[in-house]
């Protein structure tokens, strides 16, 4: 038996156009500086981290097979395992425009529809290419557009009969949801965190005892405050996580990169809140690269010198 591995499950993937200009003009066409495309959607980025980290990994799940050439293309270029179920359709493009001011537009196209049997398939291509029980199921990113909220949270709770570890990477279910499925980790930004507690806004003490309250419904909570760090909480406590002080060209993909560092991390034999310090590194080292870059290991570490991890006394 080999390695743990990282099985990313995507249900909607995206070619992620980044286009680069000086400024956007509503009276005259933009005239584009340059452009890549990066193979996109929250799964499709971890799993390429994971890649550029040596973490195992596997990316699996729905890729519609008009335009999947060009998606499978991009995935052998950065050497990323993947194995999909290709229902008739396109992969949806999503654009971003990168402004010289550093101002970023980013518009997501919704994606194709899928069919019933297609989820059904995609559950058995994932349990077939388990290997051990300490492989990791990571559900990361949205849904197709005529997939309801209830039928993928019954896909996730569909594996509570293995032993296997779930992370959850998305804005879509309750807190009620997520205590019900008690995923190994998830990791809200500040926005999905106030969605997921029913606040408007928090800090302080009262930011403190909701990130113990949903601390209670993981293993993991991973609490991302964009140039602020953020938080780090398990049943044992809360911890800082302070980041420096960094340019930033673009923050797509940050979240997911810190997602991925924290399970490498994890898997490499890391204490949770050194994990956690190395997740918030991974964002920090992402946001300094264009489009939907992906970080290298040297990267990494240099910024995870400059990361602080502090407990809080008491909560």
């Amino acid at each position: 038996m080999g390695k743990p591995q990282v099985i990313a499950v995507t249900l909607n993937p995206a070619l992620d156009v980044t286009l680069w200009a000086k400024r956007l003009d509503f009276d005259e066409p933009v005239k584009a500086i340059s452009e890549t495309v990066y193979p996109g959607g929250k799964a499709v980025n971890i799993a390429c981290v994971l890649h550029s980290l040596g973490t195992e990994c596997q990316l699996l799940g729905v890729a519609c097979r008009n335009n999947l050439a060009s998606m499978e293309q991009l995935l052998q270029q950065k050497g990323v395992s993947y194995q999909f179920v290709s229902p008739p359709g396109s992969i949806r493009e999503n654009l971003t425009l990168c402004l010289e001011d550093g101002k970023v537009l980013k518009v997501n196209r919704t994606g194709e529809k899928i069919a019933p049997e297609v989820l059904d398939q995609v559950c058995q291509m994932i349990r077939k290419n388990l290997k051990s029980p300490q492989d990791i199921l990571a559900f990361s990113g949205g849904k197709p557009p005529n997939l309801s909220v209830e039928q993928y949270f019954q896909m996730v709770r569909s594996f509570h009969d293995l032993p296997n570890p779930i992370t959850l990477d998305n804005d879509l279910f309750s807190l009620e949801m997520v205590a019900q499925i008690h995923p190994f980790v998830i990791k809200p930004n500040y926005v999905e965190f106030l969605h997921l507690t029913g606040y408007s806004s928090l800090e302080g003490d009262e930011l403190l005892c909701q990130i113990a309250r949903v601390a209670n419904c993981t293993d993991h909570l991973l609490l991302s405050m964009g140039a602020d760090g953020g938080y780090y909480a398990n049943q044992s406590g809360i911890w800082k996580i302070t980041t420096p002080s960094v340019p930033v060209k673009s923050t797509v993909g940050a979240g997911d990169t810190s997602l991925a560092c924290f399970l490498t991390a994890i898997l490499q034999g890391k204490r949770p809140e050194q994990a956690a310090l190395w997740a918030f590194a991974g964002g920090t080292a992402s946001v300094q690269l264009d489009g939907t870059g992906t970080i290298t290991p040297e990267q990494w570490q240099k910024a995870a010198t400059q990361t602080r991890c502090d407990q809080f006394d008491q909560i």
